[in-house]
């Protein structure tokens, strides 16, 4: 009797050591595969900073030309302000088309007795 009680008392220890070790071991499990997904997304995230530094040094790395005349830069910038003026109409165009739209959309809906919230 005493001897089944030792080994029951054993074998109780035992499973719960291995239901406690099979616990950890798939804690430790889902930390490496997260672990692993981030270290992926992150060595992407530098490939990209890599290539963003590369293309950067490139592009920066070559000398501006000075030698541009002031007529070339007259020309440049005159075309800049036309360019400016026509997308500033272009905006001020949408937005009050988009009022008017608004205002006739609104006025159909209260038409309709649907209340605005």
């Amino acid at each position: 009797m005493i001897i089944q009680y030792f080994q029951h008392s054993s074998l109780t220890e035992i499973n719960s050591r291995f239901a406690k070790l099979t616990d950890d071991i798939h804690n430790c499990h889902n930390n490496l595969r997260d672990s692993a997904a981030a270290r992926k997304n992150f060595e992407g995230d530098l490939r990209k900073i890599d290539k963003w530094c590369r293309e950067t040094e490139m592009r920066c790395a070559t000398t501006p030309s000075l030698d541009a005349s002031v007529e070339l830069l007259k020309e440049q910038s005159v075309h800049y302000e036309v360019s400016r003026r026509k997308k500033q109409i272009q905006i001020t165009w949408l937005i009050t088309s988009s009022n008017y739209v608004s205002n006739a959309m609104g006025d159909t809906l209260k038409d309709r007795n649907f209340f605005f919230f």
